[in-house]
């Protein structure tokens, strides 16, 4: 998608997949969003404080690619996100670490 042409998006929305992801995968990501056209670009993010990926790599919400110029319209812990269903009892699985959720003007 970043070679698509695609450069005028106004808002994107990551919900539990950065966290998935290398540092660099979300470095590129990053620059994705900020290289848009359009007049303001807005992310929404929701991943955990902090997760260590299978090959030992940790990653940390505050570390993803933010800068300070960056407007932030709310950052806290996420009330929503805390936990997913299962097929099997208890069918609900809560999370192993906190969840943070930040909405940002990128600059």
């Amino acid at each position: 998608i970043f070679e698509s042409g695609i450069n005028n998006i106004d808002i994107f929305f990551n919900i539990a997949s950065m966290q998935e992801m290398t540092q660099q995968t979300i470095d590129s990501y990053f620059a994705w969003m900020r290289s848009q056209k359009s007049e303001s670009t807005y992310f929404y993010c929701c991943n955990r404080v902090s997760k260590t990926l299978p090959d030992g790599e940790t990653l940390e919400f505050e570390k993803y690619g933010w800068r300070e110029s960056d407007k932030i319209s709310f950052d806290e812990l996420c009330p929503w996100y805390k936990g997913s269903p299962m097929n099997r009892p208890p069918f609900w699985k809560k999370f192993d670490g906190d969840v943070w959720h930040r909405l940002s003007e990128l600059r």
